[in-house]
């Protein structure tokens, strides 16, 4: 699998404000980044893609916790189960 390098663009001051916060936490931000590239990249392409691609690219997926699903109303509580009065 090869990388891609993109460019964007932020003002000076504030990317020099970002890489001082940033040391001062022991973080460097091109790892930030790519932290938050792979959540983008989660979040966005379906499982089901990035399991191929996976694949496809000899790199194990990591699969997120199922998520929780709602508890279905109780028995009489749900709308339009009101008694007539």
């Amino acid at each position: 699998m090869s990388k891609v390098t993109f460019e964007t663009e932020l003002n000076d001051e504030a990317l020099g404000a970002l890489k001082s916060y940033l040391a001062k936490r022991n973080e460097q931000l091109d790892m930030r980044l790519s932290e938050q590239l792979e959540k983008l990249y989660a979040a966005t392409v379906p499982a089901a893609v990035r399991e191929y691609l996976g694949e496809k690219n000899g790199t194990p997926v990591r699969r997120s916790a199922a998520r929780p699903r709602r508890a279905a109303p109780a028995a009489g509580h749900a709308v339009g189960n009101q008694p007539a009065e």
